[in-house]
């Protein structure tokens, strides 16, 4: 989300970076495992740029792989966002249960 709550997703070197390096360590872990030819052939063609920064090499597109860093990302800030609910959930729960008699 955007900082006033719309949907979307704001890209710049900060962000690519966490994107990208979320979805490396997911490949590299094998939580996820990409199927797509084309975004297989994307990521061959990714590299770390002399300042630092992400992105293709010359002349090649990363829409594809970039898209997909995103989904990540997302399903791993979800996923928790849902373990802190839960988390939060069972504290109050027993507090409830764990209160003093009247």
């Amino acid at each position: 989300r955007r900082p006033d709550g719309t949907p979307g997703f704001h890209t710049n070197r900060a962000t690519k970076t966490l994107i990208v390096n979320n979805l490396i360590g997911m490949v590299r872990d094998r939580a996820y495992i990409e199927r797509d030819v084309m975004a297989i052939d994307e990521a061959l063609a990714y590299e770390r740029k002399p300042r630092g920064a992400f992105g293709a090499k010359d002349g090649m597109h990363d829409d594809i792989l970039i898209t997909r860093a995103m989904a990540l990302a997302y399903c791993a800030e979800a996923y928790m966002a849902d373990i802190r609910r839960k988390r939060v959930a069972a504290s109050i729960e027993a507090c409830v249960h764990d209160k003093p008699p009247n």
